[in-house]
């Protein structure tokens, strides 16, 4: 179902580890990334549903839908400053993301990758801050 407010589509890729923990690579010395699954909350109607020890119910994703907030630097939170060329909107969802990750974007003109900056989670939804990648 189409939703206004999440247009677009986000898929989150983390770099692979080796046996020893470290970061893999492909014979060119680039490295090989692995998606990550998501962990979503479901709702019901604009409401979590809970699970009878009060945690939430979730499902496991590879994207989630996603909508612009800001565009521009010095993107402002209420604790501090964040500079970033992108702050995204998307349904709650618990899983972490490192600040190595890399986020595919597919919007209505693109596809493109971001690094994460940030990402906080409140009661209506996540924030995710990035910048482009440029090569």
């Amino acid at each position: 179902m189409f939703n206004p407010r999440f247009p677009h589509t986000l898929r989150v890729w983390r770099t692979r580890k080796n046996d020893f923990g470290e970061p893999a690579t492909d014979d060119e010395g680039n490295p090989l990334y692995e998606a990550v699954p998501l962990e979503k909350v479901v709702m019901r109607g604009n409401l979590p549903v809970l699970r009878p020890d009060g945690g939430f119910e979730t499902e496991t994703v590879y994207s989630l839908p996603f909508g612009y907030r800001t565009q521009g630097k010095n993107t402002r939170e209420t604790t501090d400053v964040e500079v970033s060329d992108y702050k995204l909107s998307t349904p709650m969802f618990l899983t972490y993301l490192d600040p190595s990750d890399v986020i595919e974007l597919e919007d209505y003109d693109r596809k493109f990758s971001c690094e994460v900056v940030k990402k906080t989670t409140f009661n209506l939804g996540s924030n995710i801050w990035v910048n482009e990648v440029k090569n």
